[in-house]
This record gives structure tokens, sequence and C-alpha cells, in this order.
């Protein structure tokens, strides 16, 4: 790794997808289908052991080129050339990450690589890459849960999705508060949509790249960058689309659920410069949030058996290849 890596971070429906197919268009950056190496390998470390050993390595690079759902299928890794790249590395769960990401650099031509994992806080791509730059793209909470109630496996209530964006959202900033502005670059979704060319050109400013026609004018180079067969909902990545329409979210969210949203995302919604809601609108929501959800104890409780169960790597390894079949039985 002789170029610092990029990663690009941000909640669930937030634009990260977007963002990473338009920086997949530089000539210079290589952007593949997201990885989710850090929660799927690197954090199951106790679980997959020692990379010193070349069984462990195998079994650790077999599991980050087979996702459950085939996010890479199209990305033309080779399972024992990796292998030999990486035996030949660092041992470590970093150097794995980057023998993939650079092989997929390598083959495209280019210098640099971009990660982008939804909901990947910044502080677990740090703990793994102290040098990496992070773009952390964010979108209104509202607009980010009336989204993610839409796709088939999110599974929580508009309370619990918006509490989730506010801690990750929050844990972002005193992170790229704590690295500086060489490495953390926050930008807003709704900016990135409306004028491709100015924001694009403060993410390459940040990351010490010029600004290419390419990104701006020519859609199809992004297309190794998305899965689109295995991931449909990317597919609009690609469409002209109209610039987004502030509060469209009222027509999607039920006042109830709006009402949660505000109440739960607090100050952070006109801090990060959208409208703040109402304070009737806010009250009511705290109102609503004092009380169970029904809808959400499923969920809540699945939550706290997953608690309990996964206290053993094997546990933990069984529980998140779980979720992530379910997801990808969703998405069929």
């Amino acid at each position: 790794m002789t170029e610092l890596p990029i990663f690009v971070i941000g909640f669930q429906r937030s634009g990260t997808t977007l963002l990473q197919s338009l920086l997949g268009a530089h000539p210079r950056i290589a952007a593949p289908p997201e990885t989710h190496f850090i929660a799927r390998v690197a954090h199951l470390a106790d679980y997959f052991g020692d990379l010193d050993d070349d069984g462990n390595l195998r079994r650790a690079l077999h599991e980050a080129l087979n996702p459950p759902v085939p996010l890479l299928a199209e990305c033309g890794f080779d399972e024992d050339v990796l292998f030999e790249r990486a035996r030949a590395g660092p041992r470590t769960y970093a150097a794995l990450l980057d023998t993939l990401m650079s092989d997929f650099a390598d083959r495209q031509g280019k210098a640099r690589w971009c990660e982008k994992t939804p909901t990947q806080p910044a502080s677990w791509v740090f703990a793994l890459f102290p040098d990496a730059q992070v773009v952390h793209i964010v979108r209104d909470p509202r607009e980010v849960v009336a989204s993610s109630l839409e796709v088939p496996w999110t599974g929580l209530g508009a309370r619990r999705i918006a509490a989730a964006w506010r801690r990750f959202t929050l844990d972002n900033v005193r992170v790229g508060l704590e690295v500086g502005p060489s490495r953390f670059l926050q930008i807003r979704y709704e900016d990135l949509a409306r004028d491709y060319e100015a924001t694009l050109s403060l993410v390459c400013a940040f990351l010490g790249e010029g600004l290419t026609a390419e990104m701006l004018t020519n859609p199809e180079r992004r297309l190794p960058t998305i899965a689109t067969a295995a991931s449909p909902w990317h597919g609009t990545v690609f469409e002209q689309r109209a610039p987004p329409v502030a509060g469209s979210y009222r027509s999607r969210l039920r006042a109830a659920r709006r009402a949660r949203v505000a109440a739960t995302s607090g100050g952070v919604i006109p801090a990060l410069g959208y409208p703040p809601a109402r304070r009737s609108t806010a009250f009511a929501g705290h109102v609503l949030n004092a009380l169970a959800s029904p809808a959400e104890l499923p969920a809540a409780l699945g939550w706290l058996r997953r608690r309990v169960t996964t206290r053993t790597p094997e546990a933990r390894h069984r529980e998140l290849q779980r979720y992530m079949h379910q997801r990808a039985a969703s998405l069929s």
C-alpha cells in the first residue's frame, strides 16, 4: 500500500453507493462494491485466529471474498492468486484487506482504492488504517428513515432507525474532530445530488486528487463498482435524477413516525443544516417514544437474545452469518 486508502462511510440509505460510484469513475481510484470486511472478518479476529498461520489466512481470505450477498461476484478475484499475495505480505487484517483492494485496483490500472460499507463508523476504519482518508456522507435523518423503511432488510421501526442514525452520526463527528481535516471530511447527500461538480471538487481536493470530466459525464465508467445483479436497489445510481426535494419525507412517513424521528434526532438535525421540526412535532414524538411500541418489541428481543448468545467467537460468527443470510433472503 503506497497510496493512502480511502473509505466512504455513511448510515444506510445516505448516498454511500452514489458517492462510491462517482469516485470509482476517477482514473486513479478503484471503488469496488461494499465488502463489509471489518465487521465480517477483522472484528472476528478471535475466530479466524493469527494470520501468521496459513490455514487461518486462507479461511479469513475465503470469508472476505464470499459474503452471503454476492456483491463481489463480478470483481474478478482469484482466491489462489490472492492467497499467495497475502502470504508474501504482512500477516495482519489490515494488510489482508489491502491485498484484496490493491488487487482490484491493479487490475483496473488505478493507483488507489476506496472501500465503502454502509453504517461502518470512522472509529472502526481508523483502528485498522490510522492513515486512511475518510469521507462521511450524511443525509437528513427523516429521509434516511423513510428510505430505510422502504427496503426489505431493515426490520426496525422509525424511532430505532433514528436513534441508530444519531449515535452513528455523532460518533463520526467526534472522531472527525479528533483526527482532523486532513483525515476526515463530512459532506451532505443533498449537496452532492444537487451539484455533483461542486461537491466532488471538495471531495477531490480533500483526497489530493484532481476532479476529472469522467466523474461527471461518463456513468459507464462507474459500472464496475456496483454489482447490480446482487443489489438491484443500486440500479438507480446510474439514472439521471432530479435534485432532491426538501421535505419529501412528509409524503413517505406518517405523522407519528415523523414525530418519533424529530424527538430522537434532537438538535443534530439543525446542526447539520437541515430545517428543524416544529416544537409541537418533537414534543409529540417524546410522548410517543415514552410509550412501548409493540411493533418494535420483536426486534428488541432479538437484539437482547443476540447479546446473550454471542459471547464466544464461534457464536458471534454464527450470528453474523445468520443475519447476513437473512438479509440475502429478503432480497430474493
